[in-house]
């Protein structure tokens, strides 16, 4: 199966469904963080993933995160990450529940911060991997 495989057949889905006028397939994006910054549940109900890096940047937005219990544990960063078989019925009572709370202001920093401190920070990350090329450059 190709990235992107099932897309069609989710647009005609959502056509018969009369439902295509609310969903917006926005395709690949530089603005993610303003995106999720706007969202108030982040769902993921993938078949296949191991550690999502879209799951991590949810947390950063500090957002509830609805997830199929497949998805690796390591990345569960915050406590707004909740893990759930593929059963309709479960997600659709979750999402009312999540969506009937709202997360405050100092909520989401709090679950930035989280994240930046397990070592998920771009710019930390960046550093890391810049002083190991050179480490491995003064070797050769």
């Amino acid at each position: 199966m190709e990235i992107g495989e099932e897309k069609n057949k989710i647009e005609n889905e959502a056509k018969k469904l009369n439902i295509d006028s609310r969903i917006f397939f926005l395709g690949i994006r530089n603005d993610v963080g303003e995106l999720l910054s706007a969202m108030d549940l982040f769902i993921l109900p993938s078949i296949y993933e191991g550690a999502p890096l879209s799951l991590i940047e949810a947390q950063t937005n500090g957002i509830d995160a609805i997830v199929t219990s497949n998805i690796s544990k390591e990345v569960f960063i915050n406590d707004n990450v909740i893990p759930l078989e593929l059963i309709e019925e479960k997600w659709v009572n979750k999402i009312e529940e999540c969506l009937a709370n709202e997360i405050k202001e100092e909520e989401r920093k709090k679950m930035y911060k989280n994240v930046e401190n397990q070592k998920y920070d771009i710019l930390e990350t960046a550093n890391l991997f810049e002083n190991k090329y050179y480490y491995i450059g003064d070797q050769l």
